[in-house]
């Protein structure tokens, strides 16, 4: 029964995270918690004091042991899902996209015409960390360790590529 602010989900899809991984393998260096972080389903109960969100709703969400049939979590934590959007690729957004969002625009303060260099952009934190960064209106640096990787941010809309097993980037940057 979700508490108050807190709202149950019915899971359809949850994401899995590299900390997920080391937890399986035993290999987290210390507490990993319980597995499964990020999720999306269905509003099936909502706590006093929700606000904005009804039983039925589609959402993703942070929610901590997603792993499961039904979890509870902060309403504060949920999002709309798109209708255009499958629950399988909601599930893959929270934590990258809060994690690129919460260091490029509040740690960061990025802004239109700044500059950002993206490591390893090809993966799931640098491929959100690109979004989040051409949303503000940045200039895009980035760096891949293949061919194949640069050309699909160069596909992206990524004007400078570059390998990342090269320290070439420190030129242009």
């Amino acid at each position: 029964t979700p508490g108050p602010g807190e709202v149950e989900l019915r899971v359809e899809a949850t994401g899995l995270n590299f900390r997920d991984v080391l937890n399986i393998l035993d290999l987290y260096p210390g507490d990993p918690g319980p597995l499964g972080g990020e999720c999306a389903g269905i509003v099936t109960a909502i706590g006093a004091d929700v606000t904005g969100l009804a039983i039925g709703d589609r959402v993703m969400a942070l929610a901590p042991a997603c792993f499961a049939s039904h979890v509870c979590t902060y309403a504060g934590w949920t999002a709309p899902i798109p209708t255009s959007m499958s629950f399988e690729e909601a599930a893959t957004i929270p934590i990258a996209f809060l994690t690129a969002d919460y260091a490029l625009r509040r740690l960061g303060h990025l802004k239109a015409h700044q500059r950002v260099l993206i490591h390893a952009a090809s993966g799931g934190l640098g491929l959100a960390a690109i979004q989040v960064a051409q949303l503000a209106g940045a200039e895009v640096f980035a760096t891949a360790g293949n061919p194949r990787k640069r050309a699909f941010l160069r596909a992206m809309g990524v004007v400078e590529v570059m390998d990342s097993r090269s320290l070439d980037f420190a030129r242009k940057v």
